[in-house]
């Protein structure tokens, strides 16, 4: 009976460890953020980027905010002008995305799962160019929101660099009108 006792101690030590961290956080990341419109819109896959902060304020649960931006979604469109004839419309276009998440967390040794929902704003600007004629202006696409949901994997190093972890997570946008927006990215995240 000590020997069972002693091998379940042993099981949950890592488990209570790795629950120990609590406060504040920062992280940038690099990745994919990829966007459908359908067959009458942008469908395209651009680098993403995001900057985030957070707070763990319980053994399994933290606040998070992010913002992040896109490299160039782009698409090319054709159109018959009266009098002119046919033309191609190249469509370039980035985002910038905010969020609030509360992530659920579950942690073992130096390995954490999470999993997370929330809420997101994303602009959208940028340029629409006239094949042969050039520059045919910008333009504000507004300000989209919605339910965002992401889930993750995240190893927190040891020794020296036990401040710091890597994270591997998918993010998915619930855009209005049948939009379909996701994103996969790696960061580096520093605990205060």
């Amino acid at each position: 009976m000590k020997n069972l006792a002693l091998l379940f101690l042993l099981g949950i030590a890592p488990v209570a460890h790795a629950q120990s961290e609590r406060g504040m956080y920062f992280g940038a990341g690099l990745g994919s953020f990829d966007y459908d419109e359908g067959s009458d819109g942008i469908s395209d896959s651009a680098y993403a980027y995001h900057l985030f902060g957070g707070y763990k304020f319980s053994d399994n649960f933290a606040v998070e905010v992010g913002l992040g931006g896109t490299g160039d979604l782009e698409e090319s469109f054709m159109d018959t002008v009266p009098g002119i004839g046919p033309i191609t419309l190249d469509v370039d276009a980035d985002a910038s995305i905010y969020s609030l998440s509360l992530l659920g967390m579950l942690p073992f040794d130096r390995l954490s799962l999470f999993a997370g929902v929330g809420y997101f704003n994303a602009g959208f600007e940028g340029d629409v160019n006239v094949v042969g004629f050039g520059n045919a202006g910008s333009f504000d696409g507004g300000h989209d929101h919605g339910t965002l949901a992401n889930i993750g994997i995240q190893h927190d190093f040891g020794l020296d660099l036990r401040s710091f972890s890597i994270r591997g997570q998918y993010d998915w946008y619930d855009f209005p009108d049948d939009i379909d927006a996701s994103g996969f990215s790696l960061s580096m995240l520093y605990r205060f």
